[in-house]
Order: structure tokens, then C-alpha cells, then sequence
């Protein structure tokens, strides 16, 4: 008869049989998961109870439901969506998650340095896109006629509509200007992007 390790003491192992009974061996340094060879003997028992076997298998479920709901929600929301890249002269880029949350900033050049890029940490992308714009502002890098580039790299497939998403993104960068009262264009790129995917724990001049 043949049996599967499933739980190991100092000198007895419990097996599952292959008529799904269960019952103790001697430990002969067996590992959980060895698959084994029962000789019948007098010494073999049905020494683990139905209920503790109940309780083993409850608990190997629950992590495999735990384990899939815990990388579910690393990837919903610790690992890059898509990423919007903006130059105006601070040239950085802002991760969002699947969420429409920012997860990480990255600063590009030695003016991006210089700005606050941790206070958008966890906004929304319009929240994002307006402060952003204001922290330009506070540091004198918005002048008359300002050209702002904007490019959205898609890193990985949402269902969001991606003429909507670009024409929201001009909106509420143009209309950030006019409220602060500086004239200036602002161009959108959008393109499927070749960067990977990242999480908010990769480092790269980023501001978190």
C-alpha cells in the first residue's frame, strides 16, 4: 500500500493512504509530501483523527485562497498600470496602479529633484496632474507660452478608454494652467509601452 507524508513528529509520521485512510508510521526522516511504501504491520495506527485531518486540510486551503487574494491584490495595486511621463524642464514620470493610484515618481533630471514629488504619493491621476502642475508653479518653472509634453506609456491592458483617458489628461492639464493664469500648450502622446512592469519597492532617482 502506498501513502503520502502529510505531517512529521520526532519518531512518527502520519500518511494518507491510498484509500484515503490515515494512519501513523515510523519516521524514517521523512519529509512532508514523500510519497512512501506502507508495509501493514501491527505497529501502524489510525492514530490522527478524521478532525485533525479536517484541520490540516483547512488550513493547506486557506493559504492557497490567502496566497491568490495577496498576489490579487499586489497586482491590482502595487505594480504599475501605466505610467505618464511629463516635460515641461522637471522632467519625471509618475506610475499609476490599475487603481488610478500613483505608486511611484521618478525624477529625470536635476530640476524634477528639486520638487515635492512625494506629496503625490496614493492621489488619483487628475489630483496627480493638478498638483503636479501647482509644485511646477511654486518653483518658477511654468513661464508665459510653456510647452508641456505629456506621454502615456500603457504598461499593461485596462479597460479604460483611451481616447477619453488622453482628451481628460489635456483638459485638466490646460485647465491647471489657466487657473494659475499661464498660457501654454500642452501635446499628448499615448503608446503601448515597452517598459516593465514595476512595484512602488524598484528605485531609480524616485522621489517616494
Amino acid at each position: 500500500m502506498n501513502g503520502v507524508v502529510i505531517q512529521t513528529k520526532k519518531h512518527k509520521a502520519a500518511v494518507i493512504t491510498e484509500n484515503y485512510g490515515i494512519i501513523t508510521v515510523k519516521n524514517k526522516n521523512y519529509d512532508i509530501g514523500d510519497c512512501i511504501e506502507i508495509l501493514c504491520d501491527k505497529h501502524s495506527s489510525a492514530h490522527f483523527s478524521f478532525k485533525k485531518f479536517a484541520t490540516i486540510f483547512s488550513a493547506i486551503i486557506f493559504t492557497i485562497i490567502a496566497s491568490f487574494f495577496s498576489y490579487n491584490y499586489y497586482d491590482k495595486n502595487l505594480t504599475s498600470s501605466y505610467v505618464i511621463t511629463i516635460d515641461i524642464n522637471p522632467l519625471v514620470e509618475i506610475y499609476f496602479n490599475e487603481n488610478d493610484k500613483v505608486i511611484k515618481t521618478v525624477a529625470l533630471n536635476a530640476d524634477a529633484e528639486q520638487l515635492d514629488l512625494n506629496s503625490l504619493k496614493n492621489q488619483n491621476v487628475d489630483d496627480a496632474l493638478k498638483n503636479y502642475i501647482i509644485l511646477c508653479s511654486n518653483k518658477g518653472y511654468l513661464t508665459e507660452n510653456v510647452i508641456v509634453n505629456v506621454t502615456i506609456d500603457v504598461i499593461k491592458e485596462t479597460d479604460f478608454d483611451n481616447i477619453a483617458f488622453t482628451d481628460s489628461t489635456q483638459k485638466i492639464v490646460t485647465d491647471e494652467l489657466n487657473d494659475i493664469g499661464i498660457k501654454g500648450s500642452v501635446n499628448i502622446i499615448q503608446e503601448k509601452s515597452s517598459k516593465e512592469k514595476v512595484s512602488d519597492d524598484k528605485n531609480t532617482k524616485e522621489k517616494q
